[in-house]
């Protein structure tokens, strides 16, 4: 914790962990390819890898705050409203992204299951019915085959899962995150 004290500030008034940006302008938040309005343009790539590390640096159980300080001469409300609000809206999509992501591996573990079970059965058929050689190197193929799709559906549920919900975790601790602006004089 002391290390994460010392890069962070903590919001004495709400005890949330601050990430600080210095920016020059409000277009700096933003993909530089992207021109559509406001509202619905893209974050930089930049700063949202910078936030999501940031988030990563600090751990789950402490709320974050996300404070853009920018020259006091462009000061904005209702661009900071707009900024805030799509910040917000560009987290929730990657966290709903990611979530269909979690939901589509769940169906491929599902399938992996039932599949998995299909060539182990077959396995069992052959191995108990039939006595030739060459139905006995089939039965192989389907017990190697069987544990294949098995071992598929066992790892992502320990650990793919594991992955894709600490990412959805961070995306809602950011959409969640309190933001703010602050001006230089």
């Amino acid at each position: 914790m002391e290390y994460i004290n010392k890069l962070y500030k903590k919001n004495p008034n709400t005890g949330d962990y601050v990430i600080e940006v210095d920016l020059n302008s409000y277009v700096e938040i933003f993909n530089e390819w992207d021109h559509s309005s406001y509202k619905r343009r893209d974050i930089s790539p930049d700063l949202t890898k910078f936030l999501e590390e940031c988030s990563n640096d600090i751990p789950e159980r402490f709320n974050l705050e996300i404070s853009f300080y920018l020259p006091n001469e462009i000061r904005d409300e209702n661009k900071e409203k707009i900024i805030t609000e799509g910040i917000k809206t560009c987290y929730d999509f990657y966290a709903h992204f990611e979530q269909r992501k979690l939901n589509s591996n769940y169906k491929r573990m599902i399938n992996s299951v039932f599949i998995s079970f299909i060539l182990l059965l077959f396995y069992f058929i052959f191995t108990t019915r039939i006595r030739l050689i060459i139905w006995e190197a089939f039965a192989q193929g389907f017990l190697v085959g069987g544990w294949v799709f098995m071992w598929e559906a066992i790892s992502f549920f320990f650990f793919g899962r594991v992955e894709i919900k600490s990412i959805i975790r961070n995306y809602e601790r950011l959409r969640d995150a309190r933001i703010s602006f602050a001006y230089s004089k």
